[in-house]
């Protein structure tokens, strides 16, 4: 059987058209395809990678709270530390005072302050290794201090700073006691402002007594 020009024709027509349709319907397909899984492949990451950081922000703001309260809890203990340091920094002049006014130091006393000294010179490393600089360098000083009275053991003994003032109310003051209490009274004009020390009273009125003494003997030699 023989086929016609036209019929040679025709089932080309028809082998193209089909070709084409049937591109035309893979091109679609493969494009609706790859949208599908794209659009499948973007929800799964999202839902995958949600939760994730989701995770990752509740740590997140985890660490920060704990961050925070280390933060306060450091600032809590450098004001204890410093309100330590103060107690500490009195009580030491307290005890130089007394050092100072003590009898003579013997051996033991003396190697007592030098470890009191090294203690000092390792709080002194410690608040310099906290940054805390002005509480390491009174803690030198301090050490520096008791290291000078260590070297001191042997001296003569000293006088009480305030050996002067009791022999002066010994000799000017008048004592009026009964069965409860007892009064030491002496001549003061002016107390000294403020709440002040029982020690400044007495200084003042040593000093009031001595301008007296001094104005009366002046006025004895202007008559003579």
């Amino acid at each position: 059987m023989e086929f016609t020009t036209t019929q040679i024709i025709a089932t080309a027509i028809i082998l193209a058209f089909i070709a084409i349709v049937a591109g035309i319907a893979y091109w679609s397909g493969h494009r609706a395809g790859k949208e599908t899984g794209y659009s499948e492949g973007r929800t799964t990451a999202t839902n995958y990678w949600r939760p994730l950081i989701a995770t990752k922000i509740a740590q997140r703001d985890e660490a920060q709270r704990l961050l925070d309260c280390r933060n306060r809890e450091l600032k809590a203990l450098r004001t204890n530390i410093e309100i330590e340091a103060d107690d500490h920094a009195e009580v030491v002049r307290g005890l130089q005072h007394r050092l100072a006014a003590a009898t003579t130091l013997t051996p033991e006393d003396r190697a007592v302050l030098q470890a009191i000294a090294s203690k000092l010179n390792l709080a002194a490393d410690t608040w310099a290794g906290l940054r805390a600089n002005d509480h390491a360098g009174a803690a030198r000083v301090q050490a520096e201090y008791a290291a000078a009275l260590a070297e001191r053991a042997g001296t003569e003994p000293q006088d009480h700073p305030d050996t002067l003032l009791i022999e002066w109310l010994d000799l000017e003051a008048t004592v009026h006691a009964d069965h409860e209490c007892a009064e030491l009274r002496f001549m003061v004009c002016t107390r000294p402002a403020g709440n002040a020390h029982v020690r400044d009273i007495i200084r003042l009125g040593m000093q009031q007594a001595a301008d007296i003494e001094q104005n009366h003997q002046a006025t004895l030699e202007a008559s003579a």
